[in-house]
C-alpha cells in the first residue's frame, strides 16, 4: 500500500513538472537584488511576466536554491533537477517576488557565483558586500555603476542576452598579501640599417602568482617607443627610459606585449640591447639579427649562446638572464645604380615636350632617394612612378623621395616642358642625368605634330647615332630615332613647317520642281601635310538663298564670285562642307546651268552630278566635255544615301572645271487625264437556244477612282434585263441608246466591286442541216478593260466551228476535219522550216549507201560509174545551198 502511495506521488510530481501549453508566457521585467558576504550570496528577485493563456517558461537554471516561494494563485513554481520552471495556468499579468540563493565557487583569491535567469525584455542586477576593502565585479553583462559608501561596495549593471548573472568579489587586503609572481620569455628581432636599427621584441608573460594590474620595462639610451601592441591595455606612459603599461582590470595567468622601438645609427660600432622587462623572476630568450644594404661583423657577445638562425637572418643567440652584452661594427654598402632611358621628343606649335621614361637598375642596395640633373631651359612637369612619394625641383636639380625601400628594376617617368614662341628652325635636346649612375643608355625618338617635319643637323650630334626606326623600343608615331651609349649626349634638330596639300571631291544633288530649283554642294576637302582654316569655294552667280554648313565654321565672305569660308581652328586630314541653295525659273520651258560649285585653289577636283525631279516636267542633259554619263548605282554610297527621289540623271567628271559644266533643258510634260475606274476582268456568259434566243449577262470587276457613273451600249436588238451592282440590283438611268450604271466610291480605291448586265437577242430559229453564222458583241462600255473572258452554250444538237473575231478561241473547245487539217499543216510546214537540211542530208546518205551496194554486187567496174554519180550529186549541192540559204 505505502509503495502505491509513493508511485502515485511520484506520477502526480511527474505531471506538475510538464510545461502546460496553449498559450505563451512573457516576462516584461526582472530585476537582482543580491548581498554578498564571504559565506552566503542571497537575492531578492523581482519579476513583472504576463500570460497569454495556460504557459510554461524555464525561470533559473544552475547552482541556486528559491526560498519562500510565494506566487500568485495562477502560478506554480516546479524544480526539475538544477532547473526551475514556472507555470501559469490562465491568462493575466501578474508582480510578485522570490528569494534566492546562490552557491559560492573560490577561484583563488576570488569568490565566484555563476547561474541563468530567464528571457526577459529588462533585466537588471544590483548587489552589495559590506566590509573594508572589498573589490565586486560583474563578469557578464554591462556596469552601470559600482562605488564604495559608509564602508559598502555596490555595482548596479544590467545583463546581456545571454542571461547569465556572474559576479566575483574579494578583499583587496588580501589582494596585497598575495605579491604576483611573473616570468617572461623575450623574442627579440634586430633589424640593421644604414640609418636606424629597428627593434621588434615580444614579451610573453607568465604570471605564476596573483594578478597583476601594471607592467614595467626599460627602455635602453637612445630608443624611442614607436608602437605598442597587446591585449586590454588602457594606457601606457613613458618616463626616464621607463614605460608603465597598465590594464583596463588585472591580467592573470598570461600576457603577451609587443614593442616597436628604434636607434639612430652614429657610429661605426653599436651595442644591441633590446628593451628589459622589470619585476620579474627570470627571464629567457632569443636575439635575432637582420641587415639591410650593411654588412655587419660582431664582436665580444656576452652572456648569449650563439644558435641556428631562421632564414633570411645574418645570426642568432639565446639568452638565460640579464644582462647581456653584444656590439656590432657596420660598414655601409653602396647601391650600384644603372639607368636605360627611353626618350620621345615632341615638337608642337607652341612648346616643346620631352618624355624620359627611366629603367633604373639598382643592385647591391637598395634606395630611398633618387637625384636628377634636368637639362638647362627645360621645366620639369611631372614625375610619375610606382612608389614615388614627393619630388621636388631646386637649384637646377630634381629630388625624388620613394615610399619604400628600392632594389631591382623600377620604372620612373620624368615630363619636361619648353615653352616656345615661334617655331624654331633648329633646337637642342640633351640628356637628363641620374646622380651617381654608373652606366647610361638612351634611345630617342623625335616626332612633329600634323603640319611640321623634322630632320637630324648632323654637324651637332655629340654621343648620339641615328639607327633605324624599326628597332626603336616602344615604338609610337615617332619618324627618326637615335642610340646614345654615354651619359651626357646631345641632338640637334631641324624643324620645318609642310605646305598644305589639298583635293576636293564635289557631290553636286540637283531637284528640279514646278519653278524652282533645289540643290545642295557636298565638298568633301582630304587635307595632307598641314592643317587648312580657310575655303575658297565659287559659286554660280544664279544661285539665291545659299547657306553654308559644316563644322567650326566662323566667318563667310564674298569676294567677287568666290566665297571665303574660315574656320575657329584648323581642320586636320579631311574637312566636309555643305552648300544649299535654290534658284527659280520659268517652269514652261527653260534651260538651267547645274552643278556649278567649284572649290579654288586645290590640286585636284573630281566630282559627280545627280539631277531629280520634284514636277512633271522633261529634262535632257547638255553636258560639258569633262562630264562623263553613268548610271546612279555608280554613285558612292555616301553620295546615295542623300537622295531621296529616283535620279533622272547622273554624270562624273575628273579635271578642269572650265570644262565640267552642265546645262539642262527643261520643258512640262502633257498633262493626261487620270484614269478614273478599270475593270479587272470581265465575264460574260451567253445561251442560246433552239429558237434563236440568245441570253448574255456580262460581269465587269470594276475599281473604281472618280467615276460617278459606267457608260453601258448594248448591242443593235439587244433588249435590257437586269442591271446589279455588288450583287444588289440598281436601276439604270438612260441617256439615248445608253445606260448609265451608278459606281459606288469607298474609302479603299483598290477593292473590286461586281457590276452586272444582263440583256437578251432574238437571231431566228436554228436549222438541222445548214450551217449558220452567228455574231455574238459585247456591250460597249467608257470604263477601260484588262482581261475579258466568254463563255457559250449552246443546244446539244448543234456543233460549233470557224470562229473569228479579235477573241481567241480556248484550246480543245471543237476539233473536226478543219481543224485536223490546219494542224497537219502547221506540223509539217514546221518541220519543213526546222528540219529541211537534216532530210536532204538523210537522203544523199541512202543515195550513197544504195550506189555503194550496187558497186559491190557488180564488182570493181561498177565503181568508177558510183564515183560519177556522187561527183554530180556534191556539184548540184554544192550549186543549191546559196539559193536555200537566201530563201530561207
Amino acid at each position: 500500500m505505502e509503495n502505491n502511495m509513493r508511485l502515485i506521488l511520484c506520477l502526480l510530481a511527474f505531471l506538475a513538472a510538464q510545461p502546460v501549453t496553449g498559450g505563451e508566457l512573457f516576462i516584461r521585467e526582472i530585476r537582482y537584488n543580491g548581498t554578498l558576504t564571504e559565506t552566503e550570496a542571497r537575492f531578492t528577485v523581482d519579476l513583472d511576466l504576463e500570460a497569454t493563456g495556460p504557459a510554461a517558461a524555464p525561470l533559473f537554471e544552475g547552482d541556486v536554491a528559491v526560498l519562500n516561494a510565494k506566487l500568485p494563485a495562477p502560478l506554480r513554481l516546479t524544480r526539475t533537477g538544477c532547473a526551475y520552471h514556472l507555470a501559469a495556468a490562465r491568462a493575466g499579468r501578474h508582480k510578485f517576488q522570490l528569494d534566492l540563493v546562490a552557491k559560492i565557487t573560490r577561484a583563488e583569491p576570488w569568490n565566484q557565483i555563476t547561474f541563468t535567469g530567464p528571457v526577459a525584455v529588462i533585466a537588471a542586477i544590483a548587489a552589495q558586500a559590506p566590509g573594508e576593502g572589498l573589490e565586486l565585479q560583474l563578469l557578464q553583462g554591462t556596469t552601470a555603476e559600482t562605488g564604495t559608501k559608509a564602508g559598502v561596495t555596490r555595482l548596479r549593471g544590467f545583463l546581456g542576452a545571454d542571461r547569465v548573472v556572474s559576479l566575483r568579489w574579494q578583499s583587496k587586503a588580501a589582494e596585497v598579501v598575495r605579491t604576483a609572481l611573473l616570468t617572461c620569455a623575450t623574442t627579440a628581432r634586430v633589424q640593421v640599417t644604414p640609418t636606424v636599427v629597428k627593434y621588434t621584441t615580444q614579451l610573453q608573460y607568465e604570471i605564476v602568482q596573483g594578478t597583476v594590474p601594471r607592467l614595467a620595462l626599460r627602455l635602453p639610451a637612445n630608443q624611442a617607443l614607436i608602437r605598442l601592441q597587446g591585449d586590454s591595455i588602457r594606457d601606457w606612459q613613458v618616463a626616464d627610459q621607463r614605460l608603465t603599461v597598465e590594464f583596463i582590470k588585472p591580467v592573470e595567468k598570461s600576457v603577451t606585449l609587443t614593442l616597436f622601438t628604434e636607434q639612430a645609427v652614429e657610429g661605426a660600432a653599436l651595442p644591441v640591447e633590446p628593451p628589459q622587462p622589470l619585476a620579474v623572476e627570470r627571464e629567457a630568450g632569443t636575439v635575432q639579427l637582420t641587415a639591410e644594404d650593411v654588412q655587419v661583423e660582431t664582436e665580444n657577445p656576452t652572456g648569449l649562446r650563439q644558435i641556428n638562425a631562421a632564414p633570411g637572418d645574418l645570426a642568432a643567440w639565446q639568452f638565460y638572464a640579464r644582462p647581456f652584452g653584444l656590439t656590432v661594427k657596420l660598414r655601409r654598402i653602396e647601391p650600384v645604380v644603372s639607368v636605360a632611358d627611353r626618350v620621345g621628343v615632341r615638337l608642337e606649335e607652341a612648346r616643346l615636350l620631352v618624355t624620359h621614361a627611366l629603367t633604373l637598375t639598382v643592385e647591391k642596395a637598395g634606395i630611398y632617394a633618387l637625384e636628377l640633373v634636368p637639362p638647362p631651359g627645360m621645366v620639369v612637369a611631372d614625375v610619375r612612378g610606382e612608389g614615388v612619394e614627393d619630388w621636388k625641383a631646386a637649384a637646377g636639380t630634381v629630388a625624388v623621395t620613394f615610399s619604400k625601400r628600392i632594389l631591382g628594376t623600377q620604372k620612373l617617368e620624368v615630363q619636361l616642358e619648353q615653352a616656345l614662341k615661334t617655331l624654331p628652325e633648329k633646337f637642342a635636346v640633351e640628356s637628363l642625368r641620374v646622380t651617381g649612375a654608373v652606366r647610361s643608355t638612351a634611345q630617342i625618338g623625335a616626332a612633329a605634330v600634323a603640319g611640321i617635319q623634322l630632320k637630324t643637323a648632323g654637324d651637332e650630334l655629340v654621343g648620339v647615332r641615328e639607327i633605324p626606326i624599326n628597332r626603336l623600343a616602344q615604338r609610337t608615331d615617332e619618324g627618326l630615332a637615335y642610340l646614345a651609349q654615354q651619359p651626357d649626349w646631345k641632338l640637334a634638330l631641324a624643324a620645318e613647317r609642310l605646305a598644305a596639300r589639298v583635293t576636293a571631291d564635289i557631290f553636286n544633288l540637283v531637284t528640279i520642281g514646278d519653278g524652282l530649283v533645289g540643290g545642295s554642294a557636298t565638298l568633301r576637302y582630304a587635307i595632307i601635310n598641314q592643317g587648312v582654316q580657310e575655303f575658297r569655294v565659287k559659286l554660280p552667280a544664279q544661285w539665291k538663298n545659299i547657306e553654308f554648313t559644316g563644322p567650326n565654321i566662323r566667318r563667310k565672305e564674298l569676294q567677287d564670285d568666290t566665297w571665303v569660308i574660315g574656320l575657329q581652328e584648323k581642320a586636320w586630314g579631311g574637312y566636309t562642307l555643305v552648300v544649299t541653295y535654290d534658284m527659280p525659273f520659268d517652269p514652261h520651258t527653260a534651260t538651267l546651268p547645274v552643278g556649278g560649285a567649284h572649290a579654288v585653289g586645290v590640286e585636284r577636283e573630281t566630282g559627280s552630278i545627280a539631277i531629280t525631279s520634284a514636277a512633271n516636267l522633261q529634262i535632257r542633259g547638255n553636258p560639258g566635255p569633262a562630264l562623263r554619263r553613268v548610271d546612279s548605282a555608280e554613285l558612292t554610297d555616301a553620295d546615295r544615301a542623300l537622295i531621296t527621289r529616283p535620279v533622272l540623271l547622273a554624270y562624273r567628271y575628273a579635271g578642269p572645271a572650265d570644262a565640267a559644266e552642265l546645262a539642262v533643258d527643261v520643258r512640262r510634260f502633257e498633262e493626261l487625264p487620270v484614269l478614273e475606274a478599270v475593270a479587272d476582268r470581265t465575264q460574260l456568259t451567253t445561251v442560246l437556244t433552239d429558237a434563236g434566243q440568245l441570253l448574255t449577262q456580262a460581269s465587269f470587276m470594276v475599281k473604281n477612282n472618280e467615276k460617278q457613273y459606267q457608260t453601258f451600249t448594248l448591242p443593235a436588238g439587244a433588249d435590257f434585263w437586269a442591271c446589279y451592282v455588288r450583287g444588289e440590283p440598281v436601276k439604270p438611268e438612260r441617256s439615248g441608246a445608253q445606260l448609265l450604271v451608278p459606281l459606288p466610291r469607298g474609302v479603299n480605291r483598290d477593292e473590286a466591286f461586281a457590276v452586272d448586265i444582263v440583256y437578251a437577242q432574238t437571231i431566228g430559229a436554228l436549222s438541222r442541216w445548214w450551217p449558220r453564222s452567228v455574231a455574238l458583241a459585247a456591250p460597249r462600255t467608257d470604263v477601260q478593260t484588262t482581261y475579258a473572258e466568254w463563255e457559250l452554250f449552246v443546244p446539244a444538237t448543234q456543233r460549233l466551228a470557224a470562229f473569228g473575231g479579235n477573241m481567241t478561241v480556248a484550246r480543245g473547245t471543237t476539233y473536226g476535219l478543219r481543224d485536223a487539217w490546219r494542224e497537219f499543216i502547221r506540223f509539217y510546214d514546221g518541220v519543213f522550216q526546222h528540219g529541211f537540211g537534216l532530210a536532204v542530208a538523210a537522203g544523199v546518205v541512202l543515195l550513197v549507201g544504195f550506189f555503194i551496194a550496187s558497186a559491190i554486187r557488180r564488182g570493181w567496174r561498177g565503181v568508177i560509174p558510183v564515183f560519177a554519180v556522187l561527183a554530180i550529186v556534191f556539184v548540184l549541192a554544192a550549186m543549191l545551198l546559196p539559193a536555200l540559204s537566201s530563201s530561207r
